[in-house]
């Protein structure tokens, strides 16, 4: 930040758009962790994921939305 002033000005840093993940990418990344394949913290560094986004994705409320929209996908 700069200050002009008595003005805050932000500069901002060029960022990525928001990453967007497959509901079959999510699902099987829960069922791997709750397999114990892979724990929460490798998941993290393999994937480049926060701790709270795995912990919303292992909800059971979220992963039963997840397998809901997964077969939709997969029916004819």
């Amino acid at each position: 930040m700069r200050w002009q002033g008595l003005q805050k000005e932000k500069v901002h840093a060029i960022t990525s758009p928001y990453r967007r993940h497959s509901a079959q990418f999510k699902l099987q990344l829960c069922q791997e962790i709750r397999s114990g394949g892979l724990g929460r913290r490798d998941a993290q560094k393999k994937y480049s994921l926060s701790a709270n986004l795995i912990q919303l994705w292992l909800t059971p409320s979220v992963e039963t939305v997840q397998q809901a929209l997964l077969a939709d996908a997969l029916q004819p």
